[in-house]
């Protein structure tokens, strides 16, 4: 199974996020940490992981992954096959490498 570049998949489309997410619920119960409140990106399904564990979550756009442009949801191995030349560029400088009509980590790390 290859690694994802970027996918918006919901809890309800992975079972495991939805095991992760009751396995989170119950070790924060277990931790009882007073005022608790769970920063998330805007990604659906971080939003669906902090919700069971019944205290206030807030999105925030700095928590957000990186546009990956035309590779969003590839693989990298379909990356690597689709954009040779894209993917050897990434290698070379993951944080100023830019994908083709997304950001660079450099990016997020100004703007956000």
């Amino acid at each position: 199974m290859g690694v994802v570049v970027h996918s918006s998949a919901t809890l309800f489309e992975m079972p495991v996020l939805a095991q992760f997410a009751s396995a989170l619920r119950d070790f924060i119960q277990i931790q009882a940490i007073q005022d608790l409140k769970i920063w998330t990106s805007h990604l659906k399904r971080t939003i669906q992981t902090a919700q069971p564990v019944g205290v206030p979550h807030e999105p925030w756009k700095a928590l957000s992954e990186i546009d990956a442009g035309v590779c969003e949801e590839m693989m990298y191995e379909e990356i690597q096959e689709k954009y040779p030349q894209e993917f050897a560029l990434r290698d070379q400088d993951k944080y100023r490498y830019r994908y083709p009509k997304g950001e660079t980590y450099e990016d997020l790390v100004q703007v956000r």
